[in-house]
């Protein structure tokens, strides 16, 4: 690995962890500790075509809570172009605790680039979120990068990686949320090739979430992903 991105590599690495250790110690967060399971498959209607569909579903279970306490079905269609990936799409979400469905559409754009031996993944989603017990649709920006560099990678099917995703409301719509940034998500974990076709992520993600109408919440997750392209 060449010096400078070795020192890019190791101050967005010291940076991830140092916002970490620094949220958890200056402020007073209500703290829970999750995992969280996705299973998402993305491919073409034709062979080489452009046009796609991709599905996901998500559990996740607290320690605080219920064992699964909430259920994701994340369905959409996609448009890939030579500048990136764009998906068009719905979403179910099911609370256990308060046996409430909230629905979802969102509109995403994703792309990797190569920068030498790093890679740097980028994707942007704007959801427009329908929650009970609020008049007004809630509207939700969300900005994650990823990062992998060749140099790390062990043997030929694993790939560590960090990601840092911020996610936005647009606007009020209390009592349930405020305007403003409500949650941030960094994460370091590895990525290993299973086989052309399939993939699975697991490493740790901590999410700080500023809370509108109970105390902010530092959760400390496993996270795993089996990701599966046709």
């Amino acid at each position: 690995m060449r010096p400078v991105m070795m020192r890019i590599w190791t101050l967005l690495l010291a940076g991830a962890a140092g916002t970490l250790l620094n949220l958890g110690a200056s402020h007073a967060y209500d703290q829970d500790t999750q995992a969280w399971l996705s299973l998402q498959a993305q491919g073409a209607f034709t062979e080489g075509g452009a046009l796609g569909v991709y599905l996901e579903a998500t559990a996740r279970a607290s320690s605080e809570q219920k064992a699964v306490h909430e259920r994701y079905f994340r369905p959409a269609l996609t448009y890939r172009s030579k500048i990136g990936t764009l998906f068009l799409g719905t979403m179910f979400r099911y609370d256990e605790e308060s046996e409430q469905v909230e629905r979802r559409y969102w509109l995403q754009w994703s792309n990797s680039y190569e920068v030498e031996a790093l890679r740097v993944s980028v994707r942007l989603r704007q959801e427009l979120r329908e929650l009970r017990g609020v008049a007004i649709p809630v509207y939700r920006s969300r900005a994650q990068v990823r990062l992998q560099h060749e140099a790390l990678k062990i043997g030929q099917s694993v790939m560590p990686y960090v990601s840092q995703e911020l996610l936005f409301n647009l606007n009020d719509a209390r009592p349930s949320t405020e305007s403003g940034l409500v949650q941030s998500r960094t994460g370091v974990g590895v990525n290993l090739a299973l086989s052309e076709d399939l993939a699975f992520d697991v490493g740790y993600l901590g999410v700080v979430s500023n809370q509108a109408t109970r105390d902010d919440q530092f959760l400390h997750v496993l996270n795993m992903t089996v990701q599966y392209r046709f």
